[in-house]
């Protein structure tokens, strides 16, 4: 009697997984579709939210890792201070931030200590700002 009860449960067991395996590989299984549908939506997800620097016509954007977009503040990118206009597009040149003016050089990095200027001397401090005997 366990003998056939064994035998019962080998077999439909046997043939269980047999039939749940060909069910996850079949090409149009429903299981196969989910399948599907989870990692075009991981691949798309993670290529979205990649942090990094971005292109556009305009200039350049830096995207965070949640997916945002730096916008009218002050970030760090390896290790060089940026700024980011309202639009969330990176600054060159001049730029007055909270009554302070600060010089970010050609490739958008923001200057400290003194340098040369068209021409004229400038100082700014180790955040960045112009040393106040510089603004007119």
């Amino acid at each position: 009697m366990m003998k056939k009860v064994w035998k019962k449960m080998i077999v439909f067991g046997t043939t269980g997984l047999i039939s749940f395996g060909c069910l996850t590989f079949l090409r149009q299984s429903p299981l196969q579709i989910e399948a599907n549908a989870q990692n075009i939506y991981n691949e798309d997800t993670s290529e979205s939210l990649k942090s990094g620097w971005k292109k556009e016509a305009d200039g350049w954007k830096y995207r965070n890792s949640d997916g945002s977009f730096s916008q009218g503040c002050f970030a760090a990118v390896d290790n060089k201070w940026y700024y980011f206009d309202q639009d969330g597009y990176m600054v060159k040149g001049w730029q007055k931030v909270n009554d302070d003016w600060y010089y970010f050089d050609s490739k958008g990095h923001m200057v400290t200590g003194t340098i040369e200027i068209g021409g004229s001397s400038y100082s700014f401090d180790k955040g960045g700002k112009l040393d106040k005997a510089f603004e007119e």
